[in-house]
């Protein structure tokens, strides 16, 4: 009954519902229904869905089924949700059906959502692809945003070093340098303290960045990475902000302080300080002792 509602519905919703319902089965044949009813199907709408409930699928035959779809969509409306659903998987037939298509020519905003989910392939990505992306310039420096983000995802230290460095004001336009500023919180969540530092001293330094949206987002961006170190940079920020703004800036303090005590940051950041104390104790004591220890070694074979 499903497979024959899956495209025989009159309505779009029936339509979709089958396929939604087809897809949590799980099995294969089912599975297999849904990618021969999308490369049917007339509306795009439909197939957006369609696209969608592959991706959210987590099964072979749902990634087998999106490498096919990758390989025949061409309607531009369609075209960047069959990518955010690929970007749902990491998987090497994936990889390569997104870089055949990044090979042509594609929509701003379908290519923007192929290399974010070239990026999403993680240490697998094309490398090469991706920066060359960075360099798209074109409307609104949509595909160039879609490239930074796409570096970000593939949580590649080297990618920290791009990103620091293009977000400085000046280097890119400002629309792409929001989505830099965006994928730099995004990436930071994820370092080693001492670039987690790093990134988050940037993020406090664009908080005076003449363009305003880019501060805006540096402010978001504090607070995606829970950086409670910097609420007092926010909170110089916030005067300087119209009434409206204020009382947004207040909600975002206050969620970052109660994340605080509720997940230990607090106390974590403590024992990290005591930590580091004592390991510079220890180092100074050794350094005392490689000191004294030529003295009371030295000058006393006679007794």
């Amino acid at each position: 009954m499903l497979r024959r509602q899956l495209t025989d519905a009159k309505d779009v919703i029936g339509r979709i519902q089958a396929a939604a319902e087809l897809a949590k089965t799980a099995k294969r044949a089912n599975i297999e229904a849904v990618v021969e009813a999308y490369a049917k199907e007339g509306f795009w709408g439909v197939r957006m869905n369609f696209a969608k409930i592959l991706g959210d699928a987590n099964t072979q035959a749902a990634i087998e089924g999106l490498v096919r779809i990758l390989d025949i969509e061409q309607d531009p409306q369609v075209l960047m949700w069959v990518f955010d659903a690929a970007g749902s998987y990491r998987n090497q037939e994936i990889k390569e059906a997104i870089g055949r298509r990044l090979q042509g020519n594609l929509p701003y905003e379908a290519r923007r959502a192929a290399f974010s989910a070239m990026g999403l392939q993680r240490q697998n990505a094309d490398w090469d692809a991706l920066k060359a992306g960075t360099r798209e310039t074109g409307f609104q420096g949509i595909v160039q945003r879609g490239a930074f983000t796409g570096l970000a995802s593939t949580r590649k230290s080297k990618a920290v070093d791009i990103l620091l460095e293009q977000s400085q004001y000046g280097m890119q336009d400002n629309r792409v340098r929001r989505a830099i500023v965006n994928a730099l919180a995004d990436i930071g969540q994820g370092l080693e303290k001492a670039r987690r530092e790093e990134v988050i001293e940037r993020l406090e330094d664009l908080l005076r960045d003449p363009c305003w949206s880019v501060s805006w987002q540096a402010v978001r961006g504090l607070v995606t990475m829970k950086a409670v170190r910097a609420i007092p940079a926010i909170e110089a920020y916030k005067n300087a902000q119209s009434a409206q703004l204020q009382v947004f800036i207040d909600k975002f303090i206050s969620r970052m302080q109660d994340e605080d005590r509720s997940d230990g940051s607090a106390v974590k950041k403590q024992l990290e300080d005591l930590t580091e104390k004592l390991r510079k104790l220890e180092d100074t004591v050794q350094k005392l002792e490689a000191k004294l220890e030529p003295a009371s070694n030295g000058g006393g074979g006679d007794e």
